[in-house]
């Protein structure tokens, strides 16, 4: 059996990267507008990373 592993990142909302693998939906860094941004894809999250604090 061959592992493989398909990543599709991206940031379009600011301040937050939303990575999308397999059946792992991860949220890093969710700043201001990424709910907006995202919107019903926010349902879709399985796990938020914080780096760091967030005033917002």
């Amino acid at each position: 059996m061959e592992d493989e592993l398909h990543l599709l990142i991206y940031s379009k909302a600011l301040y937050s990267t939303w990575l999308y693998y397999g059946p792992d939906r991860i949220l890093f860094d969710a700043g201001e507008g990424a709910s907006s941004i995202l919107g019903n894809k926010t349902f879709a999250i399985r796990r938020i990373f914080l780096s760091h604090g967030h005033a917002d």
